[in-house]
């Protein structure tokens, strides 16, 4: 089904303040479906500033885009560190894992 018009305009924000640990992946993953059909958001801005380059980090921002395009949505990443792109980078996720520096008011 095609998005609705207020779906194709809608943005929202996903906020990570705490370095994730591994049993947090899924919840993480619970909370983005929540904000998807509450918003109904097509686009989600995904604030990393307190992430950490790490494999961790990595597996969590690629399974939270694997939701939201299950949903029909994306995540774009927004504070991201240097050292954290250059992982992005590395792994070969620069295009999944877009950056932006849009603003969500």
């Amino acid at each position: 089904m095609p998005p609705t018009p207020d779906r194709a305009r809608s943005t929202a924000l996903l906020v990570v303040a705490w370095p994730i640990a591994e049993g947090d992946i899924a919840g993480l993953c619970e909370r983005l479906q929540a904000i998807i059909t509450a918003r109904a958001a097509s686009v989600v801005i995904c604030d990393v500033q307190a992430l950490p380059a790490s494999c961790r980090t990595i597996e969590a921002l690629a399974r939270l885009q694997l939701t939201a395009r299950r949903a029909d949505a994306t995540i774009h990443l927004q504070r991201v560190s240097p050292a954290l792109r250059e992982l992005i980078d590395f792994a070969g996720l620069a295009d999944v894992l877009p950056t932006t520096t849009a603003a969500i008011s």
